[in-house]
């Protein structure tokens, strides 16, 4: 044993804000990243060493347990991994340990090794081969396991079709009749990297010049956004970029919003390129994962397509990293580590020394403020898709003019009639339709109110206290079920089953397809006359065919929410949903936007000038209320298990914040008006929206709070969260 002994810093794999001190006794000096097996409430767990110091006699230590073994004689990160792990848990203020139990896999916090799993197979003996089957037939399980082994050798998928178990072999081993035979994997692919040329962008092109630029600085951090482009348009450009990165040994992360994203593009790259394409996800088992980690580490050239999951696995050789779809919002993680993915991206990139890539048709307002400040330079593939925008026939529907039938207008059905009888398919967009109107059901019986002159389904008036029918415009005041003759009534929202009842009743022999997550492309068959409704966020799964309506019920809700975020949103959206039937179809279409806001001028830009045109107005609106991107906004979020605790909190943190917003001009906070709760969760919570002009100044205020009230919130159990990179949608009121 080593005279020299060390105290470590260990920290387990689980969601808490606290690291364990341990005693190190081996021979090798401890390895930060590295993990060990330690003792912890009377039970064996896994930890990895943050830091560690030599170990002095002298001063009065407490009595500290020692670290049991060591599992791994290197850092499970790389330099540059570790690096951004570090900035992150300082930018955001957050425990190093949930970002680390984000950012690794299952099989790590388990304890494997990362030596990859032997596939074995079960296979027949000599003996076997040469034993009369017969003397089996007591015992007809081992009679028919022998029986297909003396056709094939069973590997473990054919084990689950045949519902075998393993008792079974382990028996006719005992017997010698068959054996375990190992066999390494490999991954197949091809090993001369063919290349399909058609496909590429050709060597006179102008994008050309755009590839050449990103090359030249491939040792350098840059950053890079692609806008206006098509599907097939992109990934020509990608292909003519990763044919020259390729060449260099070099490897390449592709971060993806989704699974169906990460399949499309992985086979649209097998197609045209024989490079090892490696998929990494959360859906993979710990043994595909632990290969992939090993594969990372090799120095061959290859392509990387990773959800968020991906963004701290430690690739050797990496040559650039590319953020497909920047503006989507699942690269929000929210949690007890709240961040955006694309601030960790240009983290890592920065320390990796290489450049990033940006995709979206419809960047975020911060990244075309980095454009106008050429912090980010910007790549156009193409100018087909503005054109296609400006084609489009786009009809706005007045709501407080037309009559309706539920959820209908009458010009709308008008023009779904037309359309079905020429044997078109529909498409209706349902996102923010629930806030649309409130309707009434009877307590009882559930009967949906409905008009005593026209029969047609009432809205009902909450501040009014009113019915009131949008087909007659008759007003009733009092309700009274017609079957129950019950005078007791609920009021809801419209919902999916509203909707369906309606379009049933409207529309006679229509076939209504409700597209979510839970359907697939192979169960869905599409009809032509049928209508299909869906949300934004479940479209992109399916391939819809002949459609020529695309419609929105209710878009108000976004521009009339008090989050002055949700217009920005809502023309992502937007212009998302058009692109994708474009890619689709590329053929011509109508849309149908039923609106309050026809006179809006907010509304107007959205709709007839584009997304460029319309971000330039925002940027313009926001400049001149300093909002951000001209200033940041942070948002504190303080979580307790018990309310009275945050009242109590709350007494001294806001004359705190008080003092130091008289002291700064330029600082300015605002609270939520109540305390609210997480249901699922069983915690409380209350929002604090902070604003200053630069992020220095909104960290030192940050790190005040945690010096001043550090002890009473450990004390009392208070948990705080930083959200520095605050885009989401949140409820002050």
């Amino acid at each position: 044993m080593c005279n020299i002994m060390f105290v470590v810093k260990v920290m387990l794999f689980i969601p808490i804000n606290k690291t364990f001190a341990y005693l190190y006794n081996f021979k090798k000096k401890p390895i930060v990243g590295g993990r060990v097996i330690i003792n912890f409430k009377k039970n064996k767990s896994v930890g990895i060493i943050l830091s560690y110091k030599i170990y002095n006699k002298n001063k009065k230590n407490i009595e500290l347990k020692y670290v049991d073994s060591i599992i791994d004689n290197f850092s499970i990160f790389n330099y540059y991994v570790w690096n951004t792990i570090l900035k992150c848990s300082k930018y955001y203020r957050c425990s190093i340990n949930f970002i680390i139990f984000f950012g690794v896999p299952k099989f790590i916090k388990k304890g494997n090794s990362f030596k990859n799993k032997l596939n074995f197979v079960w296979s027949i003996t000599k003996l076997g081969r040469l034993i009369d089957i017969n003397i089996l037939k007591k015992t007809p399980k081992q009679f028919y396991t022998l029986s297909l082994l003396r056709k094939k050798n069973i590997d473990k998928i054919f084990l689950k079709k045949c519902n075998i178990s393993n008792y079974i072999f382990s028996q006719l081993c005992k017997k010698k009749l068959c054996e375990k035979v190992y066999k390494d994997f490999k991954i197949s692919f091809i090993n001369k990297n063919k290349i399909n040329n058609n496909f590429f962008l050709k060597s006179n092109d102008v994008f050309c010049k755009y590839i050449n630029r990103i090359l030249s600085n491939l040792n350098n951090f840059s950053t890079w956004l692609i806008t206006d482009n098509l599907f097939y348009m992109k990934l020509k450009f990608y292909f003519a970029l990763f044919k020259n990165i390729l060449k260099n040994d070099l490897k390449i992360l592709f971060i993806v919003s989704n699974l169906y994203m990460l399949n499309k593009i992985k086979n649209e790259i097998k197609k045209n390129m024989s490079y090892p394409i490696y998929s990494y996800h959360s859906k993979l088992t710990d043994s595909k994962k632990i290969k992939c980690w090993n594969e990372f580490q090799k120095k061959n050239a290859s392509i990387i397509i990773s959800t968020k999951v991906g963004v701290f696995v430690p690739i050797k050789n990496l040559g650039i990293i590319i953020l497909d779809e920047e503006n989507n919002l699942s690269y929000r993680v929210l949690g007890k580590w709240t961040f955006n993915l694309k601030s960790v991206i240009l983290l890592r990139s920065y320390y990796e020394k290489i450049p990033v890539i940006l995709e979206s048709s419809e960047p975020n307002l911060s990244t075309l403020y980095n454009v106008q400040k050429n912090k980010i330079n910007c790549i156009k593939i193409s100018n087909d898709i503005l054109n296609f925008y400006k084609n489009l026939k786009k009809i706005l529907i007045d709501i407080k003019i037309e009559r309706f039938r539920g959820v209908f207008s009458l010009s709308l059905i008008k023009e779904i009639n037309f359309h079905l009888k020429n044997n078109y398919n529909i498409c209706l967009i349902i996102d923010g339709f629930s806030y649309m109107f409130y309707f009434v059901k009877c307590f009882k019986c559930n009967y949906i109110f409905r008009c005593n002159v026209c029969y047609q389904i009432c809205e009902f008036k909450i501040h009014e206290g009113v019915f009131v029918c949008r087909f007659c415009f008759n007003i009733n005041k009092e309700f009274k079920c017609l079957y129950c003759k019950c005078e007791k009534f609920v009021y809801s929202r419209c919902n999916t089953s509203f909707l369906i009842k309606n379009i049933k009743e409207i529309f006679d022999n229509t076939v209504i397809i409700f597209l979510d997550k839970n359907n697939t492309n192979k169960n869905i068959k599409f009809f032509s006359k049928s209508i299909f409704i869906s949300k934004k966020k479940y479209l992109y799964k399916y391939n819809l065919y002949n459609i020529k309506l695309l419609i929105f019920l209710y878009i108000d809700y976004y521009f009339l929410f008090p989050n002055f975020r949700s217009t920005e949103y809502f023309s992502q959206i937007y212009y998302s949903i058009i692109r994708l039937f474009l890619e689709s179809y590329n053929s011509s279409f109508k849309i149908i936007i039923q609106t309050n806001l026809i006179y809006n001028m907010l509304f107007k830009k959205l709709i007839y000038n584009g997304y460029n045109n319309f971000s330039k107005y925002l940027l313009k609106c926001r400049k001149k209320y300093k909002l951000p991107p001209f200033s940041l906004h942070a948002i504190f979020r303080i979580e307790s298990n018990k309310k009275h605790k945050i009242l109590f909190f709350l007494k001294y943190i806001k004359p705190f914040l008080e003092k130091i917003s008289k002291k700064e001009k330029k600082f300015w906070f605002m609270c939520s008006n109540y305390i609210f709760l997480e249901k699922y969760k069983k915690f409380f919570y209350y929002n604090i929206l902070f604003s200053n002009n630069t992020k220095f100044a909104l960290r030192k205020i940050f790190d005040k709070i945690l010096k001043y009230f550090n002890k009473f919130l450990s004390y009392n159990k208070i948990y705080l969260i930083f959200d520095i990179d605050s885009v989401q949608i949140i409820s002050f009121y």
